[in-house]
């Protein structure tokens, strides 16, 4: 609870609408393939990549293999899912 209250809630609140959408289709896919998650958000390659780059260098993921990403943050996935689960 400690963590989702005072860590998660204030990352998430930091991020921009766009990094959100990233963050949310990462957290629903089971494989972290970044080819289907850029297709589920509609986004072509060339700016996934400049937001994954920010969302690496801001240590909210990282790779995972050739063509993939995972969470860096234990859980984070978890928390962004019951943030979005009305939306979704």
């Amino acid at each position: 609870m400690f963590m989702e209250e005072y860590v998660y809630s204030k990352i998430w609140e930091e991020q921009s609408p766009m990094k959100r959408k990233i963050l949310e289709a990462t957290a629903r896919s089971a494989t972290g393939d970044v080819t289907s998650i850029r297709k589920q958000i509609s986004m072509p390659p060339s700016e996934f990549g400049v937001y994954r780059n920010r969302l690496m260098r801001q240590g909210l993921i990282q790779p995972e293999g050739y063509g993939k990403i995972s969470f860096v943050l234990p859980r984070f996935d978890v928390y962004i899912r019951n943030q979005t689960f009305d939306c979704m």
